[in-house]
C-alpha cells in the first residue's frame, strides 16, 4: 500500500486544451495577434508548395471574427485552441502542428492511432521521427 500511495503522489493526470478546427485558410488563433499580425514564423507544405507567413506579416482577413471574439472575451479561449484548414478536418498541415505541439511539452510519446490518413503520410512519419514518437496501428 505505502508504494502506491508514493507512485500516486508522482502521477498527476492533466487534460490538455482542445484544439478546435474549423473552415477557412491554414492558420492558428494563438499565432495571430489581436490586430492581425503573425506572432511566429509559420511555415508548412500544402499539396507541393511551401507556404511561409513571417513574423510581423499581416494575416489580412484570416480568422478576423475569431479575432474578434477573443479580444471581447478572452476567457473563451483558456482551454481550447483554434485552427483552420480549407476542409476542417484535420489535414498533414493541422496533423504536423498537432505534432509540434505534443513534442514541445512531452519528451517522447507513444501514439495509438486508426487509419487515419493524415497520420501515416511520409511527413507525419518524418514529424514521429524528429519528435520521438513511436506510433503504432489499433
Amino acid at each position: 500500500m505505502y508504494r502506491y500511495q508514493i507512485w500516486m503522489t508522482f502521477c498527476r493526470g492533466s487534460v490538455l486544451p482542445s484544439i478546435l478546427v474549423v473552415f477557412g485558410q491554414h492558420c492558428r488563433l494563438e499565432n495571430l495577434s489581436d490586430s492581425g499580425h503573425y506572432l511566429q514564423t509559420e511555415r508548412y507544405t500544402i499539396h507541393g508548395e511551401e507556404v511561409v507567413h513571417e513574423a510581423g506579416s499581416s494575416a489580412a482577413n484570416r480568422m478576423v471574427s475569431w479575432r474578434a471574439l477573443r479580444q471581447q472575451s478572452p476567457e473563451m479561449f483558456g482551454r481550447i485552441r483554434v485552427w483552420q484548414s480549407p476542409t476542417a478536418f484535420v489535414d498533414s498541415v493541422i496533423y504536423r502542428w498537432q505534432s509540434e505541439l505534443e513534442a514541445s511539452e512531452f519528451a517522447s510519446q507513444i501514439r495509438i492511432v486508426d487509419a487515419f490518413r493524415a497520420a501515416w503520410t511520409e511527413q507525419a512519419q518524418e514529424m514521429n521521427w524528429l519528435c520521438n514518437v513511436c506510433q503504432v496501428c489499433v
